[in-house]
């Protein structure tokens, strides 16, 4: 049980010992937030385990739970290594942690573990072997018999993840709770946390104690105080009815946890008409950009990702990229850009134009523009160069654009009923809607993008194989 623990609590040591004889001892600030996301990132603890720090004169207090199956070597093991995190954030500056484990089912009762900054330095020097180092290190056993200071304790632990200090009195029966309010939270959501804080302390306040009263102060020019009282009943009241109405909604555990989407999936879900631009170098020629990229959107033309995630990478390096990376990556993407505009231009110019020889919707050679697409697979067909590039320009400007109109030339309807006319009953059904896909992909990949054409190509190999049986 103790082997992996020793295993990492060598190399983190001997590697602190190293970094601490380099490190310039020079004082170093950080807040108790610091300390317990340090001790977080470490992973030293479980996730669901909460955890509070406190920074003394002359020391660092850390005060989390126990974990019930852990014994005494395991306490000490776990204490070394926070220890050994804390001191990291301040080398030479830390001269000793120590770490109360509380009792999860009597919070008055602790395990109270010291360690110095010389306890670490002897055994990642090796002047200490774990053994000597583990029996070195004292654990004491303590309880908490002043009940204001039990209750200051828990609240402290309970709402460390708090932006505001929550500082307690207890006066005969009565708790009283005192924090500053968030401006922007609701009336509704200001209760509930004074529930929250309420319930946590009534957890660790004796018996006696009948009511909780949390105040809210505003600071500012609507400087006020607002008051939310509880009694024992009031919470116990609460806590049965919340069980009840949240009983519908389960827990679902996902091992492995939920993966973070990819920065392009992520980016296509941006609304690029609403992004602004942050302040910087060459602020006009990105807006100029930007702007582009704007009228290529409204004018229904699908680009892909690749040019919003660039431009989202020129904003968020603005200021730490050297001036003229960033114009040699605005250069670059006005060039990629240029290109979609040019087929825009192109398809605009050629929108009216009647293609002869067009594939009718009964597979019939007919004179008009019964589809885009059909007067690619025509002119394809015939050798007409004009006439494909008439249609790979519709493509690249709005390709599913291009599809849905080629899937309404390919059935006809009857007028009065909506019915389909003829043997094929939907545009897939079609023979030239397998052949004008395939041109949509090739189309795509051939001006690298084919991410875009992935889709098309899912939705193709989806028909052919609905069609092969």
């Amino acid at each position: 049980m103790l082997a992996p623990k020793f295993s990492k609590l060598s190399m983190a040591l001997t590697v602190a010992l190293f970094s601490n004889c380099l490190a310039v001892r020079a004082a170093i600030t950080f807040t108790d937030a610091d300390i317990t996301s340090a001790i977080e990132k470490a992973k030293i603890f479980d996730s669901s385990i909460r955890l509070n720090a406190r920074i003394n004169s002359d020391e660092i207090m850390v005060s989390t739970y126990k974990n019930p199956k852990a014994a005494d070597q395991d306490c000490k093991i776990d204490a070394v290594l926070v220890a050994k995190t804390i001191m990291d954030l301040a080398p030479g500056e830390v001269p000793r942690v120590t770490v109360y484990f509380y009792s999860a089912s009597t919070l008055s009762s602790y395990k109270e573990v010291s360690v110095t900054a010389g306890d670490v330095k002897a055994f990642a020097s090796g002047s200490l072997s774990k053994d000597e180092l583990l029996s070195s290190i004292k654990i004491k056993e303590g309880t908490i018999s002043d009940p204001k200071k039990r209750v200051e304790e828990h609240m402290q632990e309970s709402v460390s993840q708090r932006r505001s200090r929550v500082i307690t009195t207890l006066k005969g029966d009565e708790i009283s709770l005192r924090t500053m309010r968030d401006s922007s939270m609701s009336d509704s959501g200001l209760k509930y946390e004074a529930f929250a804080l309420a319930e946590h302390a009534f957890e660790a306040a004796p018996p006696e104690a009948k009511k909780v009263t949390v105040a809210f102060e505003l600071g500012g020019a609507e400087k006020r105080t607002e008051l939310i009282n509880f009694s024992r009943e009031d919470v116990s009241a609460l806590q049965k009815s919340l069980g009840n109405l949240l009983e519908p909604f389960k827990i679902e555990t996902i091992k492995g946890g939920l993966k973070a989407e990819p920065a392009a999936v992520q980016n296509s879900k941006i609304d690029i008409q609403k992004i602004e631009l942050v302040d910087g170098p060459l602020k006009e020629e990105r807006q100029k950009l930007l702007d582009r990229l704007k009228a290529l959107n409204s004018a229904g033309v699908g680009y892909g990702t690749k040019p919003l995630d660039d431009f989202l990478d020129i904003e968020a390096k603005v200021g730490t990229d050297p001036e003229a990376t960033t114009q040699d990556k605005i250069s670059k993407l006005s060039e990629l850009v240029g290109k979609f505009e040019e087929n825009l231009k192109g398809a605009k110019e050629h929108k009216a134009v009647a293609i002869p020889k067009a594939v009718s919707g009964d597979g019939r050679a007919s004179a008009g523009s019964a589809s885009p697409a059909a007067a690619a697979s025509s002119a394809e067909a015939s050798g007409s160069i004009g006439n494909t590039e008439i249609a790979k320009a519709q493509v690249l400007a709005n390709p599913d654009q291009f599809i849905t109109n080629m899937a309404a030339g390919l059935v006809k309807h009857n007028a009065i009923t909506g019915a389909p006319i003829g043997r094929f009953k939907t545009a897939e059904d079609h023979p030239n809607f397998q052949r004008n896909l395939q041109f949509v992909i090739d189309t795509l990949k051939a001006n690298n993008r084919g991410a875009e054409a992935a889709k098309f190509q899912d939705r193709l190999d989806a028909i052919r194989a609905k069609t092969s049986h």
